[in-house]
């Protein structure tokens, strides 16, 4: 049984949640991001065409750093094309904005073009990356790796409650490897209906990274994000069952 299967079976019979292990994700310190938004902003206190030019490079490598990273370290799919590296990282619910294209035409003009930025288009662009930098930063230091969805607890009142014992539920772990992935169980209370790695191949894993990331990012109940990631999750399961019905 695979994870579409579970949560159509028995997804809204869960009722309650857990979420733990937050802390940082195996970056490499220092965060060369937030390095170079620090040399973007002493780029722009020199108030001088190679100040401007140098801010909107440095500014443009902070957000290629941050996007780079996020790519690795949560295992989404890699592109070439920065339009398309915006794409996945908008499909996990992080905030990149359309601008941040608009500061990557600006850079392109500079290095193939070589117009220099006016001083209010350097400026923006080191206000967009740092925006872009310090919200993604939560991803960084405060994800919390382990999730679970359980039967209401309300139905042990006065009995032992363990999940995967006496309890129905699901429980997905994150485990940061070279090749991330989810570890995916599905329990029936003490039987165990799924057990596998989840990862970037299958069609389950932006929803649900796309819940661990807006768990950190926005104030919404966990259980809402829940809800929503059931939604998209079957939503795929049924893009794909009529895609195949289509090929057959």
């Amino acid at each position: 049984m695979k994870l579409a299967i579970y949560l159509k079976k028995y997804g809204t019979e869960l009722e309650d949640w857990c979420i733990s292990g937050t802390g940082s994700l195996n970056y490499q310190p220092p965060n060369k991001s937030d390095i170079f938004l620090d040399n973007a902003e002493n780029d722009l206190a020199v108030n001088t065409d190679s100040g401007n030019v140098n801010a909107l490079a440095n500014a443009k490598r902070a957000i290629d750093c941050q996007i780079e990273q996020l790519i690795k370290l949560l295992g989404l799919k890699k592109a070439k094309q920065f339009p398309k590296k915006i794409e996945y990282i908008n499909e996990i619910g992080l905030f990149a904005p359309r601008i941040l294209i608009k500061v990557n035409q600006i850079r392109n003009l500079l290095e193939h073009e070589f117009i220099s930025p006016e001083r209010h288009q350097a400026e923006d662009a080191v206000d967009i990356a740092t925006l872009f930098v310090k919200l993604s930063n939560t991803v960084f230091y405060h994800f919390s790796h382990d999730f679970q969805a359980s039967e209401s607890i309300q139905n042990f009142s006065g009995n032992h409650y363990e999940l995967g014992t006496t309890a129905s539920g699901l429980h997905i772990v994150f485990a940061e490897e070279k090749n991330p992935y989810f570890q995916v169980t599905g329990y029936l209370k003490d039987t165990i209906l799924m057990d596998y790695q989840l990862t970037k191949d299958h069609n389950e894993y932006i929803p649900v990274m796309k819940m661990f990331v807006s768990h950190i990012i926005t104030d919404n109940h966990p259980m809402d994000l829940y809800e929503t990631m059931i939604s998209e999750v079957l939503s795929n399961k049924n893009e794909e069952t009529n895609t195949n019905s289509q090929a057959v």
